[in-house]
């Protein structure tokens, strides 16, 4: 449980950039022209190496609020940690970390040398077992604009861009440094986001996304300039789990 709660806090309560007073609608255009979402291949399969590697190691997710065991059994080449490459370990919680165009895995030293030469062109993702959604989302509501609805209030959606909806924060708020997005307009979302605001003075504006797949809570991290993929990451994703669940 620990190491779950280590990973969990090190993709999702990261320090973000601090801003005050703007919405994302109000500046997303001011990052310039020049930064654009990685290229993602129409035809390409996140699964390509299951088919291309001889070397795969099975572990076992434990979700714990589910009250059940799932085995997985991936290429050992995205377990880098030598505790993943056991064969048969079990965990609470799993981390990725891909590239976005391939779906290659991304080493923690390659990780730190794109980190100083700012390229943004990989996400991690983590397998766990969170709460519900609904309860995510008051949440996300209480941290980032600290605000508890009360039983039966209704929580706004204004429609946004790429297909998301954003939950604006209430006239109270102050000091807003994130925004909070889902795919629905109505209703319990599929997909909840958490973005921080593409300030121009903030070199690296990121996102947090979460999702439900095969009963598992993946919880995804990308540079913001890759939300207007959000959908294909999380689709992508979601094809990768199926494969490792297959083949557990």
């Amino acid at each position: 449980m620990t190491r779950s709660i280590i990973l969990a806090a090190s993709l999702c309560l990261a320090v973000m950039p601090h801003f005050s007073g703007t919405h994302a609608s109000e500046t997303e255009t001011s990052l310039g022209s020049g930064i654009e979402p990685t290229p993602i291949p129409a035809e390409h399969d996140p699964c390509h190496r299951f088919a291309t590697e001889d070397d795969f190691v099975g572990f076992n997710l434990d979700l714990q609020l589910e009250g059940i065991t799932i085995p997985l059994r991936v290429p050992k080449i995205y377990m880098e940690d030598r505790w993943k490459q056991k064969e048969g370990v079990t965990s609470t919680a799993f981390l990725f970390r891909v590239g976005i165009g391939d779906f290659d895995p991304v080493t923690r030293a390659e990780t730190s040398r794109r980190i100083k030469q700012r390229v943004d062109n990989w996400m991690n993702f983590l397998l766990n077992d969170l709460l519900p959604m609904e309860r995510l989302v008051l949440n996300r509501l209480r941290s980032e604009y600290r605000w508890t609805p009360k039983k039966g209030e209704e929580i706004p959606r204004e429609p946004s861009r790429y297909g998301l909806f954003h939950i604006p924060p209430p006239v109270f708020a102050r000091d807003i440094s994130r925004e909070i997005l889902v795919d629905q307009p109505t209703g319990t979302p599929n997909t909840l986001l958490r973005c921080s605001l593409p300030v121009p003075k903030y070199a690296n504006p990121q996102c947090s996304m979460i999702f439900e797949q095969d009963r598992i809570t993946v919880l995804m991290g990308f540079s913001r300039p890759e939300l207007p993929n959000w959908r294909q990451h999380r689709d992508r994703v979601a094809r990768f789990l199926s494969c490792a669940i297959s083949a557990g």
